[in-house]
């Protein structure tokens, strides 16, 4: 079946900081999501929406708020057009999520699913096998002439590069050989309000790839251990609360959604940032968009 029309975020070449390029996302969004996204917007938290969130409160700490889209998802329970909020203070991070997403759609999306959903404590490995919260699992094929063509790299060398990587994770130690999970979820848990400390877990990620015979590149992604939540706690602040409305994931039955999409951003962001390094425009790409030098 083929993908529905690609609908791009809104940018002003010569300044998309001002408050016209501002303005018009806003109003993109609300367009296309239905949340008000006052908010958002700059709308302050009231003292009273703060009760039951934090102790002595004196105001709100302000994380610049991107979007990034459209993320297409092929799942159980989000399906279609996403248009995904992260709370960021790293420049270039957004841009790379959403140069992955671009990827993706033009692959066909991403295939995502919530395979098991338990809850226990224990050690970061024992997590990994038997599952701490919701268990996802992303995939994608991508052929390699869309990858030469949106990132600049090739599918052998994406290869190759992720075959060194999952071996310098095993050297180490790690309960990752993936690149960076943990962008993606910290970004999404602060925007919606998630507990960020879950974080810990929740960015464990497990990579398989495989590099096909006609040069399509299979890449999938285990999160064995994200802790969501689409109701109650930090949720239902004002802020957040319009995030989740955004991606439709507010309110008692939709966590499941929110975990499919939070594995596929976690896979597009992979992709994007392997890529950035395989083709040697990592550095070149902080210096443009993620320094900000007094």
């Amino acid at each position: 079946m083929a993908a529905p029309e690609r609908v791009s975020i809104p940018r002003d070449p010569d300044d998309d900081y001002s408050d016209g390029a501002k303005s018009e996302r806003l109003a993109f969004l609300r367009e296309q999501t239905g949340a008000s996204l006052d908010h958002v917007a700059g709308d302050p938290i009231e003292p009273p929406e703060a009760a039951g969130n934090v102790e002595h409160f004196i105001g709100a700490a302000q994380v610049p708020l991107g979007v990034a889209g459209p993320l297409l998802v092929n799942g159980e329970h989000a399906r279609g057009q996403l248009y995904v909020p992260m709370a960021i203070a790293e420049g270039t991070l957004v841009a790379s999520y959403n140069r992955g997403m671009r990827l993706l759609y033009e692959a066909g999306g991403v295939t995502v699913t919530v395979t098991e959903d338990h809850m226990q404590r224990a050690p970061s490995q024992v997590n990994v096998l038997n599952t701490r919260g919701k268990r996802v699992v992303a995939e994608a094929v991508i052929p390699d002439e869309l990858m030469k063509r949106v990132t600049r790299s090739d599918t052998a060398l994406m290869f190759r590069a992720r075959q060194t990587s999952t071996l310098g994770g095993l050297m180490s130690g790690a309960n990752n050989n993936g690149s960076h999970s943990a962008n993606a979820i910290t970004a999404i848990f602060i925007a919606t309000g998630q507990d960020a400390a879950n974080v810990a877990e929740s960015s464990a990620a497990l990579v398989h790839t495989e590099l096909r015979d006609n040069g399509d590149y299979y890449y999938s992604i285990t999160i064995p251990s994200l802790i969501v939540a689409t109701y109650g706690g930090g949720t239902g602040l004002p802020t957040q609360r319009e995030c989740l409305e955004m991606m439709d994931c507010y309110g008692k039955g939709k966590v499941l959604k929110l975990a499919e999409i939070v594995g596929a951003t976690v896979l597009c962001g992979e992709l994007s940032l392997g890529a950035a390094v395989v083709a040697e425009e990592w550095v070149d790409t902080h210096d443009l968009l993620g320094r900000n030098r007094p």
